[in-house]
This record gives C-alpha cells, sequence and structure tokens, in this order.
C-alpha cells in the first residue's frame, strides 16, 4: 500500500510538471497594460493558433492613458525561440471582439453610436509561411458591406462593385505595411 501512495505522488507530480511545461508566459510592451471591456473583461482570446499542441495568444493592449492601442499575437513557436510576436495598432471602438474557431482568428470591432460601422480581420496559420496569414478584410455601416476583400480567391466587393484582383499575402508580421491599402482599396 505504501508502495501504491508513493508511486501515485510521483505520477501527480509528474503530471504537474508536464502541464506547466505547456504553459507559456507572455509579456506586454512596458507600458501597456490588457485592455479591459466595458464589463471589465480583458479583450484576447487564445488557442493552438500554429497547430504546434502551445497555447497562443491574441490580445489587446492600451498605454496607461489609452492613448494607444496594439494588437499583439503571440504564436508559441517564435516567441519560444527569440522572443519574437507580431503587433498592429488598432483604434479602441464601442466594442471590441476576438474569437479563435475553426482554424481562424476573427478580430472585430464596432464604432459609433448613430451609425453602426464595424471592422473586422481574419488570420488562418499557414505552415508553409510559418506565419499567419489575412485571409479577409470587411468593414461595414449600418450594416451593409462598404468593402469585403477576400484574400485567398482575389474576390472583392466595394461599395456594391464586385471583381476580381490579384493581391500580397498579408502576414500579421507585414500587416503595418498594408493599413493605407487597406483604406484606401477601392477596387482599381
Amino acid at each position: 500500500m505504501r508502495y501504491f501512495k508513493i508511486h501515485s505522488v510521483y505520477l501527480l507530480f509528474t503530471l504537474i510538471s508536464f502541464s506547466s511545461f505547456g504553459q507559456v508566459t507572455f509579456y506586454l510592451p512596458k507600458g501597456y497594460q490588457t485592455y479591459k471591456n466595458y464589463n471589465e473583461k480583458e479583450v484576447k482570446c487564445d488557442g493552438d493558433f500554429d497547430y504546434d499542441g502551445k497555447k497562443d495568444v491574441a490580445i489587446l493592449c492600451v498605454n496607461s492613458d489609452q492613448s494607444k492601442a496594439y494588437v499583439l499575437i503571440y504564436l508559441t513557436t517564435s516567441y519560444l525561440e527569440n522572443g519574437s510576436y507580431s503587433w498592429f495598432p488598432w483604434e479602441l471602438g464601442m466594442e471590441q471582439n476576438f474569437v479563435y474557431e475553426n482554424g481562424i482568428l476573427l478580430i472585430s470591432q464596432e464604432m459609433g453610436c448613430c451609425s453602426n460601422f464595424s471592422f473586422s480581420l481574419k488570420f488562418k496559420y499557414y505552415n508553409n509561411l510559418k506565419n499567419m496569414r489575412l485571409i479577409n478584410y470587411n468593414t461595414e455601416l449600418n450594416f451593409e458591406v462598404v468593402k469585403n476583400i477576400n484574400f485567398l480567391t482575389g474576390n472583392y466587393e466595394v461599395d456594391g462593385k464586385v471583381g476580381r484582383s490579384n493581391f500580397d499575402i498579408i502576414t500579421i508580421s507585414s500587416i503595418n505595411n498594408y493599413f493605407d491599402f487597406l483604406d484606401s482599396f477601392n477596387g482599381n
């Protein structure tokens, strides 16, 4: 019986050690903290974005006076290897949503009180890129599509005009370079 108790304690200790091994602590940039919504909940989501068996995190953070906001995306493979993560600026709206389902990371927000403006980005991990790729960009005003770009097919809709184009591959590492393009894209 004593042998069984010792083995049980050893087995429990071993399981706890492996479980804590899978936990990764991510650090925010100095001077920033997680953004909390009107319900005092952090705006974030986690999941195995890059399919390496470890949880990755997408989180919204702000500086102390909330004049600057950033989306941070931590992929454990690159974060554990060299401490790197991806980030891009974010304008705070009325409601922020971060959701990871079926291999797709959706980052969206709603703005305005009289008119309803929404904005969303969808990302999916591609092993050949070793990165998450932007697969959809969508904006709506009063629940009508203003701009919807499918980066996988090249199909787009802008102000009721539909078309098809070739787009660069935009990743979470390079999206900062494309926000002006995305804002101004009009199908020409």
